[in-house]
């Protein structure tokens, strides 16, 4: 917990001695000024630029506006990048930007930063004290701190073993087990080469993405492919983003309207999806509403069990709660975390197993 603070402080010093060019004019900007105004360093913000598109007028919301081109005439000894975009965009544009010699930090960073106080703090030790192995406990919080550090890359972080199962936490997926949300199945058939033998409830949120799905997987009647949001209830009807410009990476009912198509989507909880049918697994990576889905199969971890694979990495508040959450429902199953990419933003899972 230490280096945590230290690298909070570390990068909060580098902060203010810097000036600020902001990299990304989407839907995200308001918000990081916002947390960079709460944090005290708005009148170090330089300008703003964006790889995709040259942005007309002089300013947006309130900031000078700065030619991509010129960025990379601007002194790196002088000034940080803060990310603003989401990752796609960020990590394709850094070499041919000429970007490599600033330090370049996300946003994710600065949110880190914000939150990362005392009663945050005391939540973090709580969650370690939670988890089984000193592997977790280092992965847990050596996140945070590559993160705070602004290393977007580093292979020694990524752990043994795909992400969900075939790793050293999950080893058999036994009967049936569900998985959501399913996007482009590419995980489906991970799991159908490593267990053949096994039936998948699969959920999808997106019409679009199910679709391909059922394409996809039309021949197999091993697969049980749902179109639903999972919620902590049923019967909902709540906005949902495809995010088409990123091929539905990013698909949520948090994502930007600007990123793809809203659209109405109807909530079931894991409960009544599965009326009392029992699954030996669940593993859930549904882009930030892995608390809702996860309360709502209160009835079905309580009855059958399952070992359980949860993204942690979507938000902090998923950081800081899900771990908790997921032990106050699991019982007496153990708690481990595992990083499943050498980019620490993303690919964090963690998981409930005996």
């Amino acid at each position: 917990m230490k280096q945590i603070s230290e690298s909070r402080e570390t990068l909060l010093e580098e902060i203010s001695k810097n000036g600020l060019i902001l990299w990304g004019a989407g839907p995200n900007v308001p918000s990081v000024i916002a947390s960079l105004e709460r944090l005290g360093f708005q009148a170090n913000i330089v300008g703003i630029f964006d790889s995709t598109r040259e942005l007309s007028g002089s300013e947006i919301h309130g900031i000078r506006i700065i030619p991509s081109r010129e960025v990379k005439l601007l002194s790196y000894d002088k000034n940080i990048i803060i990310g603003c975009a989401g990752l796609n965009e960020l990590y394709g544009y850094i070499v041919p930007e000429h970007l490599f010699y600033f330090k370049i930090i996300h946003r994710r960073a600065l949110e880190i930063c914000e939150e990362l106080e005392l009663p945050a703090l005391d939540k973090l030790q709580n969650n370690v004290d939670l988890f089984a192995d000193d592997l977790s406990k280092h992965i847990y919080l050596r996140r945070l701190e590559l993160i705070l550090s602004s290393v977007m890359f580093d292979a020694s972080f990524k752990s043994d073993g795909g992400p969900y199962f075939n790793n050293d936490i999950i080893q058999s997926l036994d009967g049936r087990w569900l998985y959501a949300g399913a996007f482009n199945g590419r995980h489906l058939s991970r799991a159908l080469e490593y267990q053949p033998d096994q039936k998948i409830v699969a959920i999808e949120p997106s019409p679009k993405m199910f679709d391909y799905l059922r394409g996809k997987f039309a021949n197999n009647n091993t697969i049980d492919l749902k179109n639903y949001l999972l919620w902590s209830s049923s019967g909902k009807k709540i906005r949902f983003n495809d995010d088409s410009i990123h091929q539905g990476l990013g698909a949520s009912v948090f994502q930007h309207a600007e990123f793809g198509e809203d659209m109405v989507i109807e909530t079931i909880t894991i409960d009544d999806l599965l009326n009392g049918r029992s699954v030996s697994h669940i593993a859930l990576d549904v882009e930030g509403s892995e608390q809702k889905a996860i309360e709502g199969a209160k009835e079905t971890i309580s009855k059958f069990a399952p070992s359980c694979a949860v993204c942690l990495y979507h938000s902090l508040d998923d950081y800081l709660k899900l771990p908790s959450q997921l032990h106050r429902l699991s019982g007496e199953k153990k708690l481990y975390v595992r990083q499943h990419s050498c980019i620490p933003f993303i690919e964090n899972v963690l998981y409930a197993s005996r």
